[in-house]
């Protein structure tokens, strides 16, 4: 779990310490350890909680955490090979828009836009409030910078022709284009 902690101040030599060793051995086995979250809270000290993330802020020596949080509550064994399957992690900072942003976009955008297991009326619905909601955060996350940023949808424009026929896809544009010009 270490080499997952991408910690802009981390160093392995400085800051990992056996106590992190048996920290992440306890996550790992113990059924009742859900969360995991590690931060530097000084140069030379790495903290670590099961209960609670930190509350970090601009002024902190780190202003980033990471946090790991396990799927599985059964007694399935967790190893190396297979700890992608039951270990989520990542790291959240200062800017938790951008992170927001940079989430819904990769993953849940792409997934579901694609996703042929649920009725079409609903998809379309959930795709256009999606899409509504990525504009509202676009513009918030980078009014916070002090830039303008217009949300632009990921849609297949390669054939205009057909483009244009797709009255939902028109739609989700239109919607979008009546976003900007607020």
């Amino acid at each position: 779990m270490k080499d997952k902690i991408e910690l802009d101040k981390f160093e392995e030599e400085r800051h990992w310490t056996s106590d992190h060793n048996r920290v992440c051995n306890k996550f790992l086995t113990d059924p009742n350890e859900e969360k995991l979250f590690f931060w530097i809270e000084t140069e030379e000290t790495l903290l670590h909680s099961n209960k609670a993330p930190p509350l970090l802020n601009n002024n902190s020596f780190e202003t980033e955490f990471v946090y790991f949080i396990k799927y599985v509550h059964e007694e399935a064994v967790i190893n190396p090979e297979n700890i992608q399957d039951y270990v989520s992690y990542g790291i959240v900072g200062p800017n938790e828009l951008n992170y927001l942003l940079k989430i819904i976009k990769n993953e849940f955008i792409s997934s579901y836009s694609t996703d042929s297991s649920w009725p079409e009326n609903v998809k379309k619905e959930f795709i256009s409030n999606l899409y509504k909601y990525m504009c509202q955060i676009t513009e918030i996350a980078y009014k916070r910078e002090g830039t303008t940023m217009l949300y632009i949808p990921n849609e297949n424009l390669n054939d205009i022709a057909t483009a244009i026929q797709d009255k939902d896809l028109m739609q989700r544009l239109e919607q979008t284009l009546l976003h900007w010009s607020k």
